[in-house]
């Protein structure tokens, strides 16, 4: 397996009156906590009420094939179970294919099987999953990280100068086009250096979205330069 924090957006942590109840208010985000690679810091503690904790992933629920959902308890102040659980719409879960692990410390690894995965909402090219905890579990969670399976599709080009003739080693960014406005606004999803050598970039993205790129390459002299915003996958 490859775990990783990539494709993850958000993580999220509210009390609520059951694991299985609707988001409410959400408490705290612990994007950056979770996410750092410090397993040693504690982010989320499950310890007053009923806490939940929602991983927000970046990646369309119909291209996933397979996944894997782990946290790290750096202590566990009551061992017991927590459950994974499927969003089945912006603020709701499903029990029916919740996956139980036993928490006492460490990384403990929630699978999913198909199942789980049918139940998964479309939340705009993103799904969530919530770890909640039943009754008995008080863990201290401080990191999260996925194994996943996806079938993407792409978006390729190369970098160029303002004479057409190819440009290496640019910094490129690509940008979800969220809405045409007036104004035009942008969703950032990534930045990669094009090729070294035939200067080609490719990104991940999504058939049905349009998508612009931003490119710079720092020289002598600067150079920068954007694509319209209707650029669509390679189909």
């Amino acid at each position: 397996m490859s775990f990783a924090v990539a494709h993850i957006g958000l993580v999220e942590a509210w009390t609520a009156a059951s694991e299985y109840a609707d988001d409410g208010v959400l408490d705290v985000d612990n994007t950056i906590c979770m996410k750092n690679g410090d397993t040693g810091s504690s982010c989320d503690e499950f310890k007053e009420g009923v806490l939940n904790c929602r991983v927000e992933i970046h990646i369309p629920p119909a291209a996933v094939s397979a996944l894997t959902v782990r946290f790290y308890c750096s202590e566990a102040m009551t061992t017991g179970d927590n459950e994974l659980l499927p969003y089945i719409d912006a603020d709701s879960v499903s029990p029916t294919n919740a996956v139980s692990r036993f928490y006492g410390t460490g990384w403990i690894e929630h699978a999913v099987d198909a199942s789980f995965l049918a139940e998964l909402a479309d939340l705009g090219d993103k799904f969530a999953v919530r770890l909640a905890s039943p009754n008995t579990a008080k863990s201290k969670l401080s990191e999260v990280e996925i194994d996943i399976t996806y079938t993407p599709d792409y978006l390729t080009g190369i970098t160029k100068d303002k004479n057409g003739d190819v440009l290496v080693s640019c910094k490129v960014s690509i940008f979800k086009v969220i809405s045409e406005g007036p104004p035009e606004t942008y969703l950032f999803l990534e930045s990669k250096i094009s090729d070294g050598v035939t200067g080609a970039y490719s990104f991940d993205v999504w058939a049905g979205n349009k998508y612009m790129v931003y490119t710079e390459k720092d020289d002598t002299p600067h150079v920068f330069d954007a694509t319209d915003n209707v650029l669509e996958a390679d189909l």
